[in-house]
Formats: C-alpha cells, sequence, structure tokens
C-alpha cells in the first residue's frame, strides 16, 4: 500500500479533493472512495506481480516517474467504450459543476495576464466579453495577433478545457471608442466580424486585412489556416504545454508549471514534441516578421 501510495502520489489526490468548492457531501466521499479502490487494486497488483520482500523504495523509483508520464496522457490514450463513458462522464461533470469561475471571468483574467505570464512586448489596449460567451481584444501590436491569439485559444483548452473561434482583423481602429465600448467601430473590427460570420463548421481561425495588404494577406490566411488543423487536433495536454511554451522559457521552469501538477521535463518535452513546437514556434516567429515589415513600410 506504501508503494502504490507513493507511486500514484496520493496524498495529491487528497489535497486536490479537500480543495474543491461547493461540492456535494456524497460526491466528495465518492471521490475518496475511488482513490481507495484505486489504492487496493495497485496494492493487489504489487503482491501478486512483485516478489517479496518488496523494497519500497525501489520499487517507489523505477514505477513513480513512468506512471506519472502515463497517467499525464491517460485521457488520451483511451479508446472504444471506455474512451466514450469518460468524455460523457466528463461532459457531465462539466455542465453540473459550479467549481470553476464563469466563461467571462476566465477569458478576461486571461487576457489581462497575458504581456505579464508571456514577458512579451505586447500591448493590449482593452478587451471585453458580450453575450456570456463572446469576446474581443484590441492590441497595438498586430504583428503579434496571430501568437496572442494561439496563446490565448492553446490557454483555454489546456486550463479550462473549452476551445475558441477567434477571427483576427488587421486594421485601424476609432481611437475614441475602443475604450471596452460595446460601440467600437473602425476597420479591425469590421474585418473581425465578417470574418467570424464566414468561418465554417471546420474553421475555428480567421485573419484578414484591408485592401491595401493583398500579398501578406493570402500569406497569413494560409499560415493561420494550417496552424488551426495543427490546434483542432492537439490534445488538451498538448495545448497547454504549447501555452506556456510561448513564454520562451525553458522547459524545466514550464513543467513546473504544468497543471494541475508539475510534471517532468521529458514528460513537458514529449507534449511539445508530439505537438510539432519547433516548427510551429518558427512559423509564428516567421508571420511576426513578415507582418512588421508590411504593416511598418511606407
Amino acid at each position: 500500500w506504501l508503494a502504490a501510495r507513493e507511486v500514484l502520489d496520493f496524498p495529491a489526490w487528497w489535497r486536490e479533493i479537500d480543495a474543491i468548492r461547493d461540492i456535494r457531501l456524497e460526491d466528495r466521499l465518492e471521490m475518496y472512495l475511488d482513490c481507495r479502490r484505486t489504492a487496493e487494486r495497485c496494492s493487489l497488483w504489487f503482491l501478486r506481480n512483485r516478489r517479496p520482500p518488496v523494497d519500497i523504495a525501489t520499487e517507489v523509483a523505477r514505477f513513480r516517474e513512468p506512471v506519472m508520464n502515463l497517467a499525464a496522457e491517460y485521457p488520451y490514450r483511451l479508446v472504444g467504450p471506455l474512451h466514450d463513458a469518460a468524455q460523457a462522464l466528463a461532459a457531465t461533470s462539466a455542465e453540473d459543476s459550479n467549481l470553476a469561475q464563469s466563461l467571462g471571468d476566465i477569458v478576461v483574467s486571461e487576457i489581462e495576464q497575458l504581456a505579464i505570464q508571456y514577458e512579451k512586448p505586447w500591448t493590449i489596449d482593452f478587451n471585453q466579453v458580450f453575450r456570456g460567451d463572446s469576446w474581443q481584444l484590441c492590441t497595438s501590436t498586430p504583428f503579434a495577433a496571430l501568437t496572442i491569439a494561439t496563446a490565448l485559444r492553446t490557454s483555454f483548452r489546456g486550463k479550462f478545457g473549452f476551445d475558441t473561434r477567434y477571427s483576427i482583423g488587421i486594421g485601424k481602429a476609432d481611437p475614441g471608442k475602443a475604450q471596452g465600448s460595446m460601440q467600437t467601430t473602425g476597420e479591425a473590427f469590421q474585418l473581425s466580424g465578417k470574418g467570424l460570420d464566414g468561418q465554417s463548421k471546420e474553421n475555428r481561425q480567421e485573419i484578414s486585412f484591408t485592401d491595401e495588404y493583398p500579398s501578406i494577406e493570402r500569406f497569413a490566411k494560409s499560415t493561420c489556416y494550417l496552424l488551426d488543423a495543427l490546434i483542432s487536433n492537439w490534445t488538451d495536454k498538448q495545448c497547454l504545454a504549447v501555452s506556456l511554451a510561448i513564454s520562451g522559457k525553458a522547459n524545466k521552469e514550464l513543467a513546473k508549471r504544468f497543471l494541475p501538477k508539475a510534471i517532468s521535463e521529458q514528460a513537458f518535452g514529449k507534449h511539445l514534441s508530439a505537438a510539432n513546437w519547433n516548427l510551429v514556434s518558427r512559423s509564428l516567429q516567421i508571420f511576426e516578421s513578415a507582418l512588421s515589415t508590411q504593416l511598418t513600410s511606407p
């Protein structure tokens, strides 16, 4: 039992259950019982598959890291009826839960933390949430628009489990009304709105420019669509890893900030590798450089 407890890090599970607020007593007790059943099964496995006497320290050293790595990917390795049952349970829990912040609070918080979290020279002039599930922001660093949008989309997926559609409009904004008002106007907002309305079911990302940038728009759209296809097929864990990696910090440090708890540097690197982050990062850098040159040229 001691080996099972340490390998699966049960104390962390218990702390997470204790930290949950606004939950029914029977649901909390059921979580504790699930932990107990898992502990019993794992203890039996050790007794049946390891030669006695079981050296607790040796077994923990042997299994803990591989099991932690597997646990990070476990929800995405399920197939067939078991996968369907897990998805149905997760959906039901999400619908019934009042534990998370409202969507609006999440969006506003994530946007407000952009420049701080990523330590990038991004300028967010204002942001707002309306109709409960729609959001917009205005930035005066338009060359970074696709990177900002990627950071937000992957953060929403990785941290909170929901995806978002977005449409980027590159153009002028009415400086007199770009103060968080619902009446924001200007080319950028018009282009963004038209792009969002014109999205197909398969398309979750769009970018549009004014007529003076026809060549860069074709390049930007192709980059945006290819990135959309990649992100749509990433797992939530891969999205979280990418959202952290955009900061440019070392993997060792970012692995400690992984949610719901830290993972090994090796596991973090595997998430990034599976998401082809090196190529995606280079594409975003080329995109930013090309837009910066075009948008600042006479």
